[in-house]
């Protein structure tokens, strides 16, 4: 199973996110994107608010919110690696999550647990693979320094923080 390095600015980002919709008891999520093939994610995507659906346990991102973030990877020359978003005690994988998360081998779905107060290691969230059939869990995401784009997505497009 492929694992992903994740610069400290993008968990951070992340965690302050899920925190402020947490806060408010919503799930809410993000996007990892890397260069094709890669391993250390240069952009995070984090789920904005037209084509979004947020409740206390379900976060949706609907089709013309997928299809912008993909047309901005392929321009940009990235590759969406992962899907990640939070749930308000643990971090599992829901039959929810298993159907509604990407499915493509090697594709990462990781979930944030706490959303009211998320961890910021990666090695504090589940992380999960999909096998081609199934998910199987996968090794978390390793800490790294490094500069990170912090976007936000929806099915208003793609725009830089």
């Amino acid at each position: 199973m492929s694992r992903l390095d994740l610069p400290r600015g993008a968990t951070a980002a992340i965690a302050e996110h899920i925190r402020c919709y947490g806060e408010l008891g919503l799930e809410t999520g993000a996007l990892l994107m890397t260069a094709p093939g890669g391993l250390q994610v240069t952009a995070v995507a984090l789920a904005g608010t037209a084509g979004i659906t947020r409740r206390r346990d379900q976060f949706h991102l609907a089709m013309p919110v997928l299809d912008r973030l993909f047309t901005y990877a392929e321009e940009h020359q990235l590759q969406v690696r992962a899907h990640l978003h939070s749930h308000a005690r643990t971090a599992f994988l829901s039959e929810t999550d298993r159907r509604g998360c990407i499915r493509m081998r090697g594709f990462l779905a990781a979930v944030v647990p706490d959303f009211a107060s998320p961890p910021g290691d990666p090695a504090s969230w589940g992380w999960w693979a999909f096998t081609g059939s199934d998910w199987a869990p996968s090794p978390s995401a390793t800490l790294i320094d490094g500069p990170v784009a912090v976007l936000t997505v929806d099915a208003g497009g793609v725009r830089a923080h």
